[in-house]
């Protein structure tokens, strides 16, 4: 065989090696030997209730002196929260610990991990959570997160404008017939790299501007300016305007949006998604509840995305209001801090593959969304085409920029593939 037709065949096999391992359905996250898997008996609606977590720990390789720690919510308690087991290969390890409800209502998590420190600093181990959402005495506690306000950020620099009111609105995901249009018909934002100064001219008589700053704590829980993500500027009571009325952060997370005066107070809503607009294509990047969320919106339509507000503000006809810096703070929990920081690191990663001067001039890295959160032991991977291009993630796995990345990554491969195999077909 020739040299030359060596190397071409060389060549077609590693590019159909690639292919071939890249359009698997279901594509899972890197592993170590041990996984845990969790069942929850029931979600107590008694403050002075007890209920069994099951707890399956399980090795492929000995693990002996393997470290399990049960991580509660404060306010829990529970019979016991570690151990130290001696694992088999291939044989269980199955622990049932107790744990009292909660007594005030929200959303809550209860995380097991399992850890097995072996030589030259290597580590072997796996988490699995389940989350589920408490309420009142005899209400209806049940499995899964819940979505039933909007949260307020936290007032980080007070603007020229004091708001009206801190609480948060009333908040269900809407029916399919009431979504907005699909992305592809939606406003979209070029990339950009560095912040433009926001002008603080008055708006004209009957508009009112806002202008502002969106910050969230990232997962070291350091302030960070929330880069190029949309808002939607609402009523005060929450309620939309119409028709709806969008914006996006700059790249310092600063905006300026001037809207037709509404009447009546407003609030900004920071959304858990982008739209990127290149070469007449869409392409948005987010996370939603999507269709395998418990109790889930089911789309990635905009009103699936999960909202954090700005407090009520007032500002007159034809003014321009600074309403001040609002941080999506580690307070407000699950499942809104996740999604915003995940959606973070996917306009982060959309951005690198953009900007780098290693790829052709304007390689994007595609649409990619998130549907989260996925119920327990439903497991995190992404679904790369020809299946429907969801990536799922199942907490704790939103604690992880490596893993989303990591998910987003079998996304991006599929998405600059598409042209090369009948396997991807456009999405």
């Amino acid at each position: 065989m020739k040299p030359g037709t060596r190397l071409r065949l060389r060549w077609f096999l590693g590019f159909f090696w690639i292919l071939a391992w890249a359009s698997i359905a279901l594509a899972t996250p890197p592993s170590t030997p041990i996984t845990v898997h969790l069942e929850l008996s029931h979600v107590p609606t008694d403050p002075h209730e007890w209920a069994m977590l099951t707890v399956e720990v399980r090795s492929v390789l000995d693990a002996p002196d393997t470290y399990v720690e049960l991580i509660l919510p404060d306010g829990v308690s529970a019979d016991r929260t570690n151990w130290v087991v001696n694992l088999q290969a291939d044989t269980p390890v199955t622990l049932t610990p107790t744990w009292r409800s909660i007594s005030s209502p929200g959303n809550y998590t209860i995380s097991v991990r399992a850890l097995k420190f072996v030589d030259a600093g290597a580590v072997w181990g796996d988490m699995k959570s389940i989350s589920f959402h408490s309420t009142p005495v005899a209400a209806a506690s049940k499995m899964g997160l819940e979505v039933d306000n909007v949260p307020v950020a936290s007032l980080s620099r007070q603007g020229s404008i004091t708001p009206i009111s801190m609480e948060p609105t009333p908040f269900l995901f809407p029916s399919l017939a009431e979504r907005v249009p699909s992305p592809e018909e939606l406003l979209s934002a070029e990339p950009v790299q560095n912040p433009k100064p926001i002008s603080p001219i008055p708006s004209s008589p009957g508009t009112v501007t806002l202008i502002g700053k969106w910050r969230y704590a990232d997962r070291s829980n350091i302030a960070r300016d929330l880069d190029q993500q949309l808002i939607e500027i609402r009523k005060g009571d929450g309620s939309a305007l119409s028709p709806p009325t969008y914006c996006f952060t700059d790249v310092n997370g600063s905006f300026s949006c001037s809207i037709t005066h509404p009447g009546t107070t407003m609030r900004v809503w920071a959304r858990s998604y982008m739209n990127f607009g290149i070469l007449g294509i869409n392409n948005r990047v987010g996370v939603f509840s999507g269709p395998e969320v418990i109790g889930g919106c089911g789309s990635d339509a905009i009103d699936c995305s999960y909202p954090v507000q700005t407090g009520e503000v007032s500002c007159a006809n034809g003014a321009t209001c600074d309403i001040g810096t609002w941080t999506i703070e580690t307070t407000l929990g699950e499942p809104w801090l996740g999604a915003h920081q995940m959606t973070q690191d996917l306009i982060r990663s959309w951005k690198k593959l953009w900007f780098d001067t290693n790829h052709p001039s304007g390689t994007s890295a595609g649409p990619g969304r998130i549907q989260y959160p996925v119920p327990a032991n439903h497991g995190t991977h992404a679904h790369v085409p020809p299946a429907d291009g969801w990536i799922s993630i199942e907490p704790p796995s939103q604690q992880s920029a490596d893993i989303v990345n990591h998910e987003y990554g079998h996304v991006v491969m599929a998405n600059l593939w598409t042209n090369y195999s009948p396997n991807w077909p456009p999405w």
